[in-house]
């Protein structure tokens, strides 16, 4: 018998799975799940977001169990991490996906629940992802699980989506003489490849952008920053605001204190300087906190949480023969 992590917060979808006794036995990387960040929209359509997800996973297991000559059938528990299992259809997605596919288990569970429990194994503590979209979680120490955030990317303000729609904005007005010159009227126009600014407009309200096309304007945002646009600068320092608040909300659910919380996701993988304005700003809000990076693999996060769903599940099982 053998257990499945899989992480879906990426570009790329990452599985790990792991036998009995936590030895792993195989690994494998789907191939492109999203659009790359830094490349302009295409106008061709593309499948929804729960059927790509769904094709993505099924594919992901096929080629896995194809790999390693392994059988899901054998499969004794399966988690799966992204910030899909916070949208409902492509939650309900996953699950047509998945449900038919192994007789075992099936969690789904934000990006930031994988985190925790990459970082301490199923103890307390405290996560915050920030790729597209941002999701907060703590556990606690009776291990009870606290979550914030999940807006999706575009109501969410300090996720790479909504530092993009920041710097969309923060472009327009200033292109209206409204704010303050800035780089970002000419490198938004550019990256769109739009013969006017405006024309981004009708664009993002008919949805005729993707938010991972969408997304790769917050590296728009970076060079300029570190350019010294005060502009973008001002947007960095909102969106670490924004996520130090997140982080402090959700710790103050869970009734932690002064934890290390442990951050992850493209926002703070390429941008030091939003990353230390946000340990900042969160020491502020939670004296004694701190910021850190992940070190483990979010997908053995997903697979910590697999184990324990097929034990949980095995000894349930045992304890009902028994009556």
């Amino acid at each position: 018998m053998h257990y499945i992590g899989i992480d879906a917060s990426g570009a790329y979808m990452r599985l790990v799975a792991a036998d009995d006794e936590m030895r792993v036995i195989g690994k494998h990387t789907s191939a492109k799940n999203r659009v790359e960040l830094h490349h302009a929209p295409h106008d061709a359509p593309k499948p929804g977001g729960g059927e790509r997800v769904r094709d993505n996973a099924r594919r992901l297991l096929f080629e896995f169990n194809k790999l390693t000559s392994t059988m899901l059938t054998d499969c004794a528990g399966l988690c799966f991490g992204s910030n899909s299992a916070d949208s409902p259809e492509k939650l309900r997605a996953l699950g047509e996906a998945l449900g038919d596919l192994v007789d075992c288990p099936v969690l789904f569970i934000n990006s930031a629940r994988m985190v925790v429990s990459a970082h301490t194994r199923g103890g307390a503590g405290v996560a915050l992802y920030a790729g597209n979209t941002v999701s907060a979680c703590a556990v606690s120490e009776a291990g009870e699980s606290f979550n914030c955030g999940s807006y999706g990317a575009r109501l969410s303000d300090a996720g790479a989506v909504g530092i993009a729609l920041a710097a969309v904005k923060a472009a327009l007005y200033s292109a209206d003489g409204a704010a303050p010159p800035t780089p970002l009227t000419g490198t938004i126009r550019e990256y769109f490849r739009l013969p006017a600014l405006r024309d981004i407009i009708d664009k993002i309200h008919n949805n005729q952008t993707d938010d991972d096309a969408l997304a790769g304007v917050s590296l728009l945002v970076k060079r300029a920053a570190d350019e010294g646009d005060e502009t973008s600068l001002e947007i960095e320092r909102a969106a670490a605001r924004s996520l130090a608040k997140t982080a402090a909300a959700v710790t103050r659910l869970a009734g932690l204190s002064a934890p290390s919380v442990v951050v992850s996701g493209g926002v703070f993988l390429t941008n030091e300087r939003l990353t230390g304005v946000f340990a900042e700003e969160l020491s502020a809000l939670l004296p004694g906190a701190s910021a850190a990076p992940l070190k483990e693999k979010p997908a053995m996060g997903a697979l910590y949480l697999a184990i324990k769903a097929g034990a949980d599940y095995a000894a349930a099982r045992k304890e009902k023969k028994r009556k």
